[in-house]
């Protein structure tokens, strides 16, 4: 078993790789997310282009659907970076 004590330096840069690979990986999402409405889009546009009647609106519903669930997800993407940027590394508590 390891018994080295943490320094606060120690723990004031393992929250900053912390908060950096945190960073990394809601911009990831924040990414997914934006990518997803982008084609949600696009196939609802293509969709309108080939279909007609119920089948049309049917796909235009759906295109809708997956872009509001990609919306939710790059708000809470953009949310949750906004709160990991209030957090204070700095201090050792």
């Amino acid at each position: 078993m390891n018994t080295k004590k943490w320094t606060p330096e120690d723990k004031i840069n393992f929250k900053k790789r912390l908060k950096e690979l945190s960073v990394a990986v809601i911009n990831e999402k924040v990414e997914e997310a934006t990518k997803a409405m982008e084609r949600a889009q696009e196939a609802a546009n293509d969709e309108g282009k080939s279909s007609m009647g119920d089948k049309y609106e049917i796909s235009k519903v759906m295109g809708q659907i997956d872009s509001d669930r990609a919306g939710l997800q790059l708000f809470e993407g953009k949310k949750q970076l906004l709160q990991l940027n209030l957090v204070n590394i700095e201090t050792v508590y």
